[in-house]
């Protein structure tokens, strides 16, 4: 996101100087101000599309959708570092750098054993 903003910034000043330089040179500048203005969002629009969404972009894009999916069929909480970081402070979670990881193997093989539960009870319906 971070560079789609700055290609955006940058785009847009670009053809907004471009646009001024050619209403300055026809004499127009006055009347041209809401083109120039037009010409300038239009310019940062798409220089920050079309650099933005290949550097990052559509995996942001992807991941809201998906976390968006999973609220709304209630599989995860929205917060979900924040239910991590409550699981982890119950002791049931412990984190491990960037991660997390069950305090011991025993909750891991329950909680599988009830997910396999379950989806056998969902498919003999």
């Amino acid at each position: 996101m971070l560079v789609g903003l700055v290609f955006g910034t940058v785009g847009g000043l670009l053809f907004g100087l471009v646009f001024a330089l050619a209403l300055t040179l026809q004499g127009n500048l006055v009347n041209g101000l809401r083109l120039l203005l037009l010409f300038v969002l239009a310019g940062g629009v798409i220089s920050g599309l079309s650099v933005g969404l290949p550097n990052g972009g559509i995996a942001c894009i992807q991941h809201f959708v998906l976390r968006c999916f999973l609220w709304i069929s209630r599989k995860t909480p929205w917060n979900y570092a924040r239910f991590l970081d409550h699981a982890a402070d119950r002791v049931l979670l412990r984190k491990v750098g960037g991660g997390y990881i069950f305090i011991h193997r025993l909750l891991l093989d329950h909680f599988a054993a009830m997910h396999v539960m379950l989806s056998s009870k969902s498919k003999q319906q």
